[in-house]
């Protein structure tokens, strides 16, 4: 009898199940038009060969779609026809909106899934500012129809920004890759970008940095046609949904989204004294080390510390093994183009020097007859190639030129008379210079040292050059320099 009722329970469901299905109860997904940037990486990109779309943007749609039951069909869509095609009906859902009073009046926003502020962008080594642009004192690329454009328009007024456009300081471009291209041209100065897109776009163009920021907080959201309410509350839901799953962050760490982070890996060599080293405990310490740590306590971040070798320092940034080094990293332009520098916080001179009694000469040093330890990697070695640029090539093969991975590798080499000399900043070898174990042959010249991070981490650089002003105006970096005795240094 058991038996029975179970058969007879179940046929029961089958013919309800089919009932039901033949009366259309269960229901298709809605299909809702999307429109999104076909180049607005990492947020939205078309695939010229493929015509599919790939994206942060894309994946949110897709994820918010399985969510809500409902189906998105992308289609390309220019920021300067956002507003129309939402407007008109031409597309139900605009994709990366910028929340704008104006455009309240005639769409409807989700709400905002992303929140940011613009960016200045400008060629790396420009000493173009936030104050510059507004005034008009350089040329400016903006993104037709952009908020960038219209944060620039209720900056000046309609009328200085028409005068602008006339006499050619500001210039129009229809996506975000054709006002960098402008940038990266020197057809303009600088361009004004969102943040949340920053990090993505300097990968693609490390020729380009960030040099300041607007301050004002802008929000992120989809623009929503004002007859698809439900089709809001679904967007609405889906986000919140999103944001409450742990495939939030995951996004958010595919598509390399700048934001804050609880905790920063900072890459050191700890063969740098004074800068970085362990102590007689083996514990880490010096004035990077003791500086960074002061800084994330004053921006409120956390530090780990990854020991590195000074050579590996670029590889490790643009590989994520770390989000910053700081560790006395001298500015050059090469580099300028690899990462981001902060800041400058040190200054020394670059010296050649010798031990104090071995006779070596200047004259014998320009002549290239002085073997020479470098460390790998380093301005100093870049400098020395250029200064024996004749005969570089002959001074490697005859061992003139030998290199280190580590500071104490070249002291050492220097002692045991691998090599005749040593190029290095003096602040690694002063202590040495004025108890006359070493003897200066040459000055190099002189150079500034900053922390380094990756290219387009907008978050990090600007919390560490606040960080190092405050470092400075608080007289910590006067502290610090008298606990590693650093005041010693003459330059």
């Amino acid at each position: 009898m058991a038996h029975e009722k179970i058969f007879i329970t179940l046929s029961i469901l089958i013919i309800l199940i089919g009932v039901t299905a033949s009366s259309g109860c269960i229901q298709e997904a809605e299909i809702y038009t999307a429109g999104v940037s076909p180049a607005y990486y990492p947020l939205s990109e078309q695939n010229h060969e493929t015509q599919e779309f790939t994206g942060l943007d894309i994946d949110i749609l897709n994820w918010i779609a399985q969510d809500q039951n409902i189906k998105f069909e992308f289609v390309p869509m220019f920021v300067s026809g956002y507003k129309e095609a939402v407007e008109s009906g031409e597309i139900d859902l605009m994709s990366a909106m910028t929340v704008i009073e104006e455009r309240k009046q005639t769409i409807d926003f989700s709400n905002p899934y992303l929140t940011s502020d613009f960016q200045i962008i400008a060629k790396k080594g420009s000493d173009v500012t936030l104050e510059d642009v507004i005034s008009g004192s350089v040329i400016l690329a903006v993104q037709m129809g952009s908020a960038q454009e219209l944060w620039i328009k209720n900056k000046i007024g309609q009328e200085e920004f028409d005068k602008r456009i006339g006499d050619g300081r500001i210039i129009q471009g229809f996506s975000v890759y054709g006002v960098l291209k402008d940038v990266t041209t020197t057809t303009a100065d600088a361009t004004i970008i969102s943040t949340n897109v920053v990090s993505g776009l300097l990968e693609q163009y490390p020729t380009l940095q960030s040099v300041g920021a607007t301050k004002e907080t802008t929000y992120t959201a989809y623009g929503v046609s004002k007859n698809e309410s439900e089709l809001l509350e679904k967007i609405n839901a889906g986000v919140a949904n999103l944001k409450a799953s742990g495939d939030w962050n995951k996004l958010l760490g595919k598509y390399n989204i700048a934001a804050k982070k609880d905790t920063y890996k900072i890459g050191v060599d700890i063969n740098f004294s004074p800068f970085a080293y362990l102590d007689e405990n083996a514990e880490l310490v010096g004035y990077d080390v003791d500086s960074i740590k002061w800084i994330a306590e004053n921006q409120g971040f956390d530090v780990e510390f990854v020991s590195l070798r000074f050579s590996e320092y670029e590889n490790a940034i643009n590989n994520g093994i770390i989000d910053a080094w700081y560790c006395y990293l001298p500015i050059s332009d090469s580099r300028m183009n690899a990462v981001t520098f902060t800041n400058p916080y040190y200054h020394s001179a670059n010296v050649v020097v010798s031990l104090s009694g071995s006779g070596v000469t200047e004259k014998e040093y320009e002549a290239g007859e002085v073997r020479t330890g470098l460390m790998t990697g380093s301005s100093n070695s870049k400098w020395i190639g250029r200064y024996f640029f004749d005969n570089y090539d002959d001074m490697i093969l005859s061992g003139g030129l030998v290199y280190y991975d580590n500071l104490d590798d070249m002291k050492s080499g220097i002692h045991s008379k691998e090599v005749d000399a040593i190029a290095l900043p003096r602040v690694f070898v002063n202590d040495e210079i004025i108890d006359g174990t070493y003897n200066i042959i040459l000055e190099i010249g002189k150079g500034d040292a900053a922390a380094a991070v990756k290219n387009g981490d907008v978050y990090l650089i600007e919390m560490l050059n606040k960080g190092i002003d405050e470092l400075f105006s608080s007289n910590q970096d006067d502290v610090l320099k008298d606990k590693y005795n650093m005041r010693r240094v003459h330059i």
